[in-house]
């Protein structure tokens, strides 16, 4: 496995549960297990659409069944945050230098990316401290 797969599989989960009769069974029930081997996993983001993982300068995209991996978007710095946006057509990636990229799901490409602030050579602190959309009510 290269460091940067995410390995998908699925794993039995074993419940028990008592029926009418009283007397105990066993179901078996199937969950998604995500595992990753390599680099730290900086930022992730899911929706009915999509999972999305944030692990050196790539953030990895899977299906909404963690079953098929959809894009790989390589930046030229590390991502901080990521966010989708509320319609969930959008991931929003904020990165080390201090830009935000506007990553669209449907046509798995970058489409706007801007410099919103400075990065602090002389810090180790992140551009942004979160990214989120606001959600009205």
């Amino acid at each position: 496995m290269n460091s940067n797969e995410i390995q998908i599989h699925d794993q039995p989960n074993t419940i028990d549960k008592e029926n009418e009769n009283n007397t105990d069974t066993v179901e078996q029930e199937s969950y998604q297990n995500i595992t990753y081997d390599g680099k730290d996993i900086i930022d992730s983001v899911a929706c009915s659409k999509a999972i999305c993982f944030a692990t050196g300068n790539q953030i990895q995209l899977y299906n909404e069944f963690y079953t098929e991996h959809l894009a790989t978007v390589t930046l030229d710095c590390i991502p901080e945050h990521l966010c989708i946006s509320r319609n969930e057509n959008f991931i929003i990636i904020a990165d080390n230098m201090g830009r935000i990229h506007f990553f669209h799901l449907q046509s798995r490409n970058i489409i706007f990316s801007q410099q919103i602030v400075q990065p602090n050579k002389n810090s180790n602190s992140s551009c942004f401290l979160s990214l989120t959309f606001n959600i009205k009510t």
